[in-house]
Protein backbone atom coordinates (compact mmCIF):
# COMPACT_ATOMS: atom_id res chain seq x y z
CA UNK A 1 0.00 0.00 0.00
CA UNK A 2 2.93 2.38 0.50
CA UNK A 3 3.52 2.47 -3.25
CA UNK A 4 -0.15 3.31 -3.85
CA UNK A 5 0.03 6.02 -1.17
CA UNK A 6 3.16 7.52 -2.74
CA UNK A 7 1.55 7.51 -6.19
CA UNK A 8 -1.50 9.24 -4.74
CA UNK A 9 0.67 11.92 -3.15
CA UNK A 10 2.25 12.56 -6.53
CA UNK A 11 -1.12 13.07 -8.23
CA UNK A 12 -1.48 9.79 -10.10
CA UNK A 13 -5.04 9.33 -11.42
CA UNK A 14 -7.52 7.01 -9.72
CA UNK A 15 -7.58 4.73 -12.77
CA UNK A 16 -3.79 4.43 -12.70
CA UNK A 17 -3.86 3.84 -8.93
CA UNK A 18 -6.39 1.05 -9.42
CA UNK A 19 -4.23 -0.50 -12.16
CA UNK A 20 -1.18 -0.22 -9.90
CA UNK A 21 -2.97 -1.89 -6.99
CA UNK A 22 -4.10 -4.75 -9.25
CA UNK A 23 -0.59 -5.18 -10.66
CA UNK A 24 0.70 -5.52 -7.10
CA UNK A 25 -1.84 -8.23 -6.33
CA UNK A 26 -4.22 -5.99 -4.37
CA UNK A 27 -7.20 -6.93 -6.52
CA UNK A 28 -9.45 -7.00 -3.46
CA UNK A 29 -8.84 -3.29 -2.95
CA UNK A 30 -11.93 -1.36 -4.00
CA UNK A 31 -11.67 1.97 -5.78
CA UNK A 32 -13.50 3.52 -2.83
CA UNK A 33 -10.79 2.26 -0.47
CA UNK A 34 -8.09 3.79 -2.66
CA UNK A 35 -10.06 7.02 -2.94
CA UNK A 36 -10.58 7.18 0.82
CA UNK A 37 -6.90 6.45 1.41
CA UNK A 38 -5.94 9.35 -0.84
CA UNK A 39 -8.46 11.63 0.86
CA UNK A 40 -7.10 10.58 4.24
CA UNK A 41 -3.61 11.54 3.10
CA UNK A 42 -5.09 14.95 2.20
CA UNK A 43 -6.87 15.08 5.56
CA UNK A 44 -10.43 14.75 4.29
CA UNK A 45 -11.65 11.22 4.94
CA UNK A 46 -12.58 9.16 7.97
CA UNK A 47 -11.99 5.44 7.55
CA UNK A 48 -14.78 3.55 9.29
Amino acid sequence: MAVVQEACIHGVSMRALDDLARAMGLSGTAKRQISCLCEKIDGGCRLS
